[in-house]
């Protein structure tokens, strides 16, 4: 027999939370997440490839992909302050990172 403080701990039914409509709701947000990825994917391509034929060099390479990263986790509407800051941020938590070093001077 479950005491009253048992009862207590019981959570009840939640409220408000509506199903997606059927797999069209699915395949949509699939497909937007797709797109996000390729577009991420080409310039990460791009700046490997710029990286390996030797058209940039690595900070500069550090410098576009934390550029790269940062803008396409920004939320719209976020102000260029905001954006200067967590660039900056990200940039310093990336400074003496050993292992993206190694990746953008792979002969060094």
């Amino acid at each position: 027999m479950p005491s009253q403080k048992d009862s207590d701990l019981q959570i009840g039914a939640v409220k408000g939370a509506v199903a997606p409509e059927g797999v069209d709701a699915v395949e949509g947000s699939e497909a937007a997440g797709a797109a996000e990825g390729a577009q991420s994917a080409g310039s990460i391509e791009a700046l490997t490839q710029a990286l390996a034929a030797g058209d940039i060099d690595a900070v500069e390479a550090q410098r576009r992909l934390i550029e790269a990263v940062v803008a396409e986790q920004l939320p719209e509407g976020s102000t260029p302050e905001i954006e200067a800051a967590l660039r900056a941020e990200v940039e310093n938590l990336l400074a003496d990172d050993p292992t993206l070093q190694a990746l953008l001077r792979p002969g060094a």
